[in-house]
């Protein structure tokens, strides 16, 4: 499941604690069924809520969410689970790839993080593996089906963790306005009849040369612009082998913020991606 919330043009905003966890409740109210995880747009909080305190409004279904670090200018990524103690644990302690045009350094050391099980989620009971790329790491992916790689700049010690199995996590900052291409709308939608170039790093089926796999599914989840009804219709995206994804659900809200001022809109949907068994398929939620 993936869960969007609502923001400024001019960007920036911190999403404070309590709104998030008002956002949380709301969301289980209507969607009371457990989910195998919830993937938090990058909607940053500007403080890290008390774990009991998230796991009282998702009665333990795991939650990935960013928090803003304490030099404010990068954010961490944590996940929130445990059966008996509610914990949320650091899964990527900051966005290392940002744009296309980005150094070689970049890329090589978003390999290396991955490679050392950075951003690496495995789900109890489930063999794919999910794995967490920030934003613009998305792109680190190959949307061209061929070369050596899933990746477009391949790194040291990948194939553990993105061989067969694995589904591409993907939460964004900031929605893609105007939908065009200098924007980056053309990953996840189409421009003049071309796009969604983020569907190609999932069509290939077969192994890379160097034991990667191309994933699964890939996921967004973005946020949108309250005033702009277009953007909403992409704050959740997920392509599979065969193309875009339909959303099994489909859940809009609204609440007050804690500051005053205008609503806070939010959007949460849910997905069924296959597993990497053989014989049955996993909910993603």
């Amino acid at each position: 499941m993936t869960l969007s919330w609502s923001v400024p043009r001019r960007g920036g905003n911190l999403l404070c604690p309590e709104d998030f966890l008002t956002t949380l409740g709301r969301l289980r109210d209507r969607h009371p069924e457990p989910w195998d995880l919830l993937l938090a747009s990058g909607r940053t909080l500007s403080a890290e809520p008390p774990p009991g305190a998230i796991r009282a409004r998702t009665g333990g279904s795991p939650v990935l969410f960013e928090v803003i670090n304490d030099t404010g200018r990068t954010a961490r990524w944590l996940l929130n689970h445990g059966d008996r103690e509610a914990r949320s644990g650091p899964i990527r302690s900051e966005q290392i790839v940002v744009r296309g045009g980005d150094e070689a350094a970049c890329y090589d050391l978003l390999s290396s993080v991955l490679g050392a099980g950075g951003g690496v989620l495995r789900l109890r009971g489930r063999r794919t593996r999910l794995i967490l790329l920030i934003c613009g790491e998305n792109n680190a992916l190959n949307t061209r089906g061929r070369g050596l790689s899933t990746l477009a700049r391949p790194g040291p010690v990948l194939a553990e963790a993105l061989e067969h199995g694995w589904v591409a996590l993907n939460p964004a900052h900031s929605p893609y306005w105007p939908q065009s291409k200098m924007t980056g709308f053309a990953k996840v939608g189409r421009v003049g009849g071309v796009g969604e170039t983020m569907a190609r790093t999932v069509t290939r089926r077969t192994p890379y040369p160097d034991g990667t796999s191309p994933p699964l599914a890939f996921v967004h989840a973005n946020n949108f612009l309250a005033d702009q009804p277009r953007t909403r219709e992409y704050a959740s995206v997920a392509f599979g082998p065969e193309g875009r994804l339909a959303s099994e659900s489909l859940i809009e809200g609204e609440i007050p913020t804690t500051e005053g001022g205008e609503q806070l809109g939010w959007l949460a949907a849910s997905y069924r991606i296959p597993d990497g068994g053989v014989d049955r398929d996993a909910e993603g939620r």
